[in-house]
C-alpha cells in the first residue's frame, strides 16, 4: 500500500505542477512550450500506457490484500487505490493534452500562424486550456465535440486517445463492480 500511496503523490505532484502550466498559459506560451518540449510519440505512449495500467493494477492489488487488513484499514487502501485510479486518468489525459499543442504548434509560422491540424472556434491561437478542453472531451466521451480535426496524425493521435480511454473505463467499471461484489 505504501507504495501505491508514494505513486498517487508523484502522480498528484506531476499533475499540480503540470495544470499550474496549463491554467495560467496564454496562447503565445502555449507555443513556446509546445515547440520546446516534446518527447515524442513513443515516450507519450509509455506514459499514457504506464500510469493507466500502474494505477490499476496497484490498485487491484491493494484492494485485494485490503481484505486481510485489521479493521479500518481495508478503507485506507479503497482510499489510496480510488485517488490511484483518478490520478492515472487524468494523468492520461493530461499527457494528451501536452500532446496534442505540441503536435499543433510543431509547424508553427509567425506570419501565417499554425496549421495546427485542429479548428478550434473563436481562436486563432488556441491555449493549453483549449487543448485540455480537447483532450478531456475525448477522454470523458470518446468523442470530439466542437473542434473540428484536419490533420491525419492528430486524427490517429485522438482514436488511440479515445481507445485508450474506452478500456481504462471498462476497467474502472470492472474494478468498482469486483470492490462492491466483494463487500457482499
Amino acid at each position: 500500500m505504501r507504495i501505491v500511496a508514494g505513486w498517487d503523490a508523484g502522480a498528484i505532484t506531476l499533475l499540480a505542477l503540470t495544470w499550474r502550466f496549463i491554467l495560467r498559459s496564454s496562447p503565445e506560451r502555449t507555443r513556446y512550450a509546445a515547440a520546446a518540449e516534446d518527447p515524442g510519440r513513443a515516450a507519450v505512449n509509455a506514459v499514457v500506457l504506464g500510469s493507466s495500467l500502474v494505477s490499476l493494477v496497484a490498485s487491484a492489488i491493494v484492494i485485494e490484500h485490503a481484505k486481510r487488513l485489521e479493521p479500518g484499514a481495508p478503507l485506507l487502501a479503497i482510499a489510496v487505490s480510488v485517488i490511484a485510479v483518478l490520478s492515472g486518468w487524468f494523468l492520461t489525459h493530461t499527457t494528451y493534452t501536452l500532446r496534442y499543442a505540441h503536435l499543433y504548434y510543431s509547424d508553427w509560422d509567425a506570419e501565417a500562424g499554425p496549421d495546427g491540424g485542429l479548428e478550434f472556434p473563436g481562436s486563432k491561437a488556441p491555449s493549453a486550456l483549449d487543448f485540455a478542453y480537447f483532450a478531456f472531451v475525448i477522454g470523458m466521451t470518446f468523442q470530439v465535440s466542437d473542434v473540428d480535426i484536419s490533420s491525419p496524425v492528430i486524427r490517429k493521435v485522438a482514436l488511440w486517445q479515445g481507445m485508450t480511454a474506452f478500456w481504462f473505463n471498462v476497467a474502472i467499471l470492472a474494478l468498482t463492480l469486483n470492490v462492491l461484489g466483494s463487500q457482499i
